[in-house]
């Protein structure tokens, strides 16, 4: 069952990085769609595991995005620590989300 609130919550977090970001077309919004549709089909009973598999492919989409944007050379540690808090922080909030519906 797709649960709306995580897809907003995520389209929401996208499209603050993108209206400030230096790239446009998307660049932060469908990674962070992606990712929130990975966290939403996942299965798993811990759901440490499905925000560990979901934040591992977030990182890999964004950073194989950034890297054919930029003619396949390598990023800095800045872009790579930059993109590693992004999709944790998304993750923290999709999370949160998550747990708040499992109480109620």
């Amino acid at each position: 069952m797709i649960r709306q609130k995580i897809f907003f919550a995520a389209f929401l977090y996208g499209l603050v990085f993108e209206s400030f970001g230096f790239l446009g077309g998307g660049f932060y919004l469908l990674p962070a769609l992606v990712t929130a549709a990975i966290f939403n089909s996942l299965v798993f009973t811990w759901q440490s595991v499905n925000f560990i598999v979901s934040w591992i492919s977030g990182v890999l989409i964004l950073s194989l995005w950034s890297a054919t944007l930029n003619n396949w050379n390598l990023f800095s540690y800045k872009f790579a620590a930059h993109i590693f808090i992004y999709f944790f922080i998304l993750l923290v909030i999709l999370y949160a989300l998550d747990a708040k519906k499992e109480q109620s």
